[in-house]
């Protein structure tokens, strides 16, 4: 998830993919509802966590990397 957004069920969805979603349903992938609107809202504070994650995971992988070629 690179970009996350939360729709009106409530549940948070990747940009692109709710949207590709959307071009084909008016409700929700998750609850199966339909919902009055295809609003998103951005989710920074979701986004904030996924990237300190990310950044965490390439830390690891570079310092695996680091001792293995010692």
């Amino acid at each position: 998830m690179l970009d996350p957004v939360t729709a009106l069920d409530g549940v948070d969805y990747d940009r692109s993919a709710i949207i590709a979603w959307f071009r084909l349903h008016i409700k929700s992938p998750v609850t199966g509802k339909n919902l009055a609107n295809k609003d998103l809202k951005h989710n920074p504070s979701l986004r904030q966590a996924i990237q300190k994650y990310r950044d965490h995971q390439l830390n690891e992988r570079l310092q695996a990397l680091q001792l293995g070629s010692k």
